[in-house]
């Protein structure tokens, strides 16, 4: 596993690590959970794909949605770098504590994303209200990308 992002699921009261798991031709986001920080459960799968000499996905990111007066609390969001369709950012959600995830939703992105440039991991933010996003940074440029 690789690429280790830790953040606090406050409405769950778990805390939470997303990697990236890479075995043989598969790929996956896999998010770990505990309560106390010290104990962890074994991997829960919020996204997978096979694919043959390459990596399906890179960058992850998690976030939750902690703010006491958003709609949307308890919501947590991975984001990550789509390989397997020209770099776009992707987004998986989920509402249950991260025992499921949702299918993939795309952030259409600048065409640079297309070309594979040198940029960061996507980073998932959640405002006080509720709104999430991403942001990337390509080069020395950064980018943002409301969801």
């Amino acid at each position: 596993a690789s690429d280790p992002v830790v953040t606090y699921d406050a409405s769950a009261g778990m805390w939470l690590i997303s990697t990236l798991a890479i075995e043989g031709q598969t790929t996956r986001l896999a998010v770990n959970r505990s309560s106390d920080g010290i104990t962890w459960g074994g991997p829960i799968t919020a996204a997978a794909e096979t694919v043959a000499g390459d990596i399906a996905y890179d960058k992850n990111w998690i976030a939750c949605d902690n703010g006491l007066a958003s709609r949307f609390r308890g919501s947590c969001y991975l984001a990550y770098t789509d390989t397997q369709r020209s770099n776009r950012i992707a987004v998986v959600t989920s509402r249950d504590g991260v025992l499921t995830w949702s299918a993939p939703t795309g952030i259409a992105g600048p065409t640079l994303l297309t070309r594979r440039p040198t940029f960061g991991e996507p980073k998932a933010t959640i405002n006080p209200a509720g709104r999430k996003a991403s942001a990337i940074s390509i080069g020395d440029q950064p980018l943002r990308f409301c969801m």
